[in-house]
Parts: structure tokens; sequence; C-alpha cells
């Protein structure tokens, strides 16, 4: 089985992370296209730089709640 190939049903996070459940997950438009996060922490460091989180440039938060 190819594991590179995205299930419908997977969603990837803003940081790379896949997930099947992203109903409870904090998540915000980019370049018109739904993204999820896999905390509040990093909801709010993308919102403060989106293209440079997004580019990989600004840290992963590592606390659920900064």
């Amino acid at each position: 089985m190819n594991e590179n190939i995205e299930s419908p049903d997977i969603r990837m996070t803003a940081c790379g992370g896949k997930l099947k459940d992203t109903e409870d997950l904090p998540s915000a438009l980019y370049q018109g296209k739904r993204i999820y996060f896999c905390n509040m922490a990093c909801l709010r460091a993308f919102e403060q730089a989106p293209d440079p989180f997004m580019a990989g440039e600004v840290e992963h938060p590592c606390g659920d709640d900064v």
C-alpha cells in the first residue's frame, strides 16, 4: 500500500500532521483553503504571521495554549 497517497477523509495540519477528525480543532482560511492547527498556540502563531508560519519560518509552538 502506498502511504504517500492521501485519503479524502485525511486532512493536513498547517505544521504537516495528518488528521482524520478535524471537528474540534482550530482552523483558519489561508489563500482560500481551510487549514487546521494541532492546538490554539499554533493558530495564534499563524495569526501573527500567516505567510512566514506557512513557509516554516516560524518556530512551531510547543505549548497547548500560549
